[in-house]
């Protein structure tokens, strides 16, 4: 796992923000990253997305310690929210992220990208686009030939793996730290299926910090979004392979763990009347879960 999480990573985003609202335990986990980010936030006008670069920068620097902080800045690829306005832009973007790897990347055997899932955690039409183009850029690599299943894809040379961040259930979306137990009780049940759980305890933390650099971007929803927001403190990356071998998600099978832990929960509220030690079962619950996971990855492999 150590080695994995040192592989060159570039997280491409389609926002400036996006890389704390939805990946920052990626962004903590991840030793060596680079974030691509395909918009500056100017839609509305190039003030803003000045400002908004700025931001982002000090974000990552400050915050999460990212020096490598890139904006695409191709004409016709703004932070639009009309589904559709990216359509024929996307061979520039292709380019773009080719650019960066071979530059950034060149030099390494491995490569790891990351970005959103289909769904795109929120449905943004930006987040869902920025996936697409990433998967067909993938799916059309020449496929590395031996190892395991998933070893992988490769472009000049280099070994690239797509992970996308998994759009949980809404009522995950928001169940702050209850998400970590949530997400990793299907893996004690039915074992690791291609999917990667990161996890942070200073996830809300960092986040709220790294909101606090997007000032501009800072009200009151997103304020709410950061209190109460399960992608602050997990994230499951899923690992895209090709031509039809891409593994099943255990997404659905997270009922499980809502059941389990709310039946944990009934009985010591109202069973045992002992509410002041909810926190703490609660506490303990995630903390297990955190090792139960750590050590189903170690068997695994990453």
């Amino acid at each position: 796992m150590a080695s994995f999480l040192a592989i060159p990573t570039f997280l491409v985003v389609a926002h400036p923000d996006d890389e704390c609202m939805f990946f920052t335990p990626t962004l903590l986990s991840f030793e060596n990253v680079t974030v691509i980010c395909l918009t500056d936030g100017g839609y509305r006008s190039k003030e803003d997305g000045i400002l908004r670069r700025g931001e982002m920068k000090r974000s990552c620097e400050e915050v999460f310690g990212v020096e490598r902080c890139h904006f695409a800045s191709i004409p016709g690829v703004n932070d639009t929210p009309i589904a559709g306005e990216w359509s024929g832009k996307e061979d520039n973007v292709v380019k773009l992220i080719e650019s960066k790897v071979k530059k950034l990347g060149g030099g390494e055997k491995a490569v790891n990208i990351v970005t959103f899932d289909e769904g795109g955690v929120s449905g943004h039409c930006n987040h869902c686009d920025c996936s697409a183009i990433l998967r067909s850029w993938f799916d059309e690599l020449p496929e590395e030939k031996g190892g395991r299943a998933s070893c992988g894809s490769l472009f000049s040379g280099v070994r690239v793996r797509l992970f996308q961040l998994r759009t949980v259930e809404t009522y995950l979306k928001y169940s702050m730290h209850l998400g970590y137990p949530c997400l990793t009780i299907p893996y004690w049940v039915h074992g690791a299926s291609g999917e990667i759980v990161l996890t942070s305890d200073e996830g809300m933390s960092f986040a709220k910090r790294g909101m606090e650099m997007h000032a501009s971007q800072y009200v009151w929803y997103r304020r709410l979004f950061i209190l109460f927001s399960s992608y602050v403190c997990t994230n499951v990356l899923v690992e895209r392979r090709q031509r039809g071998h891409n593994y099943h998600s255990n997404r659905g099978k997270s009922v499980l763990a809502v059941v389990v832990l709310g039946a944990v929960l009934a009985l010591n509220i109202a069973g045992l009347g002992l509410y002041p030690n909810a926190a703490f079962i609660l506490l303990a619950i995630n903390r297990y879960f955190q090792w139960l996971g750590g050590e189903l990855f170690r068997r695994n492999g990453v």
